[in-house]
């Protein structure tokens, strides 16, 4: 591989118990791509917001932005080593690496431990890559990977409740380390386990990767044919057999079939192939709480964490209710001055998250944060009031 103008030399001599890596000062690389996949919501692919806001609502919670150093000098010493264990063991179990001598000439990425305490209390400890330091062409190529749509996910569960479909879900644990890299990668150890002189080349995918999520699509797709799955042509996210369709977003797998005996057969097919969690019948998905009532025949979205999580994060929790999302006497006129780039941002990142809102639960708003959203590219004071009223 070519060289790195960038890179930095010294690291032949990185030590076992480093500080947090200077290529991640300030902002974790999670937080900062979910922010500018955030930004990017409102103009490209509004299906960002769901991922933005729901990781970013999570980034930014109290244990969120923890430091490895933080973690192993803490309270919580015992269980954050334990966590970090868990996760190393599982990356070697995977054959995700091997570890090989540093030279100058390699474009090394950084890696960094991500730490957070789940909902239910576990604690989490996650290697990811500096991804934003790779080079196009040269470690990377394709990037793009399907995802269930919205529209089929909501049109399963319209089906579900008519025919009464059993609907439950799979979570893939570490679903990225199962891609298969066709590039060559490097990347440093993490800490608590580098060794001086040595890096990682990548066999496999790791979080952060910019590949990762295609490459785990493809295998996704490879398993999905083996068993006897068809994708489809209007989304190649969704996979039919007999009496049972699977719906995959990265590492959510949402199943229906007609019965349960299909739903058992199919869980231990895929559980077989991955580690897999059973959830059991669907309750979340992508930040929706789902509700089912079978008695009566009806399944019912809610947004309601996910609405929270987006005002606290744009810091209306505070702010008044009023009777309609926008004044019926509102025109809106282009920005007769040049917005700056800071408020731009903030406001694709509320549209974004409007929209997304808009899409699953709330058309009621869906006019008004179409109006909106045409002033993105350059919003002046009176759009940024319309959008807080909505």
């Amino acid at each position: 591989m070519g060289g790195n103008g960038d890179q930095d030399i010294s690291f032949i001599e990185y030590p076992v118990e480093d500080d947090e890596d200077d290529e991640f000062s300030g902002e974790p690389s999670t937080l900062t791509y979910y922010k500018e996949r955030l930004n990017e919501a409102a103009t490209t692919n509004i299906a960002y917001a769901s991922i933005a806001i729901v990781m970013l609502s999570s980034l930014t919670s109290s244990n969120s932005n923890l430091t490895y150093k933080q973690a192993v000098n803490g309270p919580d010493k015992e269980k954050w080593l334990r966590a970090i264990a868990e996760e190393y063991d599982a990356i070697i179990a995977n054959h995700t690496w091997d570890i090989v001598d540093y030279t100058p000439n390699l474009n090394v990425l950084p890696g960094k431990w991500v730490l957070k305490i789940k909902n239910n209390g576990r604690y989490k400890a996650r290697y990811v890559c500096g991804g934003h330091k790779q080079i196009a062409g040269v470690d990377y190529d394709q990037v793009y990977a399907s995802v269930a749509k919205t529209t089929s996910f909501r049109t399963m569960l319209a089906l579900a409740a008519q025919f009464d479909l059993e609907v439950e879900q799979l979570d893939v644990q570490n679903a990225f380390l199962n891609g298969e890299l066709h590039e060559t990668v490097y990347i440093r150890l993490p800490q608590r386990y580098a060794q001086s002189g040595k890096v990682c080349k990548l066999r496999k995918t790791l979080y952060g990767l910019c590949q990762s999520p295609r490459e785990w699509y493809d295998v996704v797709h490879t398993l999905m044919t083996r068993i006897g799955f068809s994708r489809t042509h209007a989304d190649h996210a969704a996979f039919v057999k007999d009496g049972v369709v699977v719906l995959v977003y990265v590492d959510d797998i949402s199943i229906f079939a007609a019965t349960k005996e299909l739903m058992a057969a199919v869980k231990g097919q895929l559980s077989s192939a991955y580690s897999m969690t059973d959830i059991g019948p669907i309750r979340e998905y992508l930040g929706m709480e789902i509700t089912r009532d079978r008695a009566a025949g009806s399944i019912t979205l809610s947004q309601i964490s996910y609405i929270n999580k987006a005002l606290a994060y744009f810091g209306y929790m505070n702010g008044r209710s009023v009777a309609t999302p926008m004044d019926a006497k509102a025109q809106f006129a282009p920005n007769s001055s040049i917005a700056s780039t800071a408020s731009i941002k903030d406001y694709q990142s509320k549209v974004g998250s409007l929209t997304w809102i808009a899409i699953i639960s709330r058309v009621d708003i869906a006019y008004d944060v179409n109006v909106l959203s045409q002033f993105s590219s350059n919003p002046s004071d009176d759009h940024h009031a319309a959008v807080s009223r909505v």
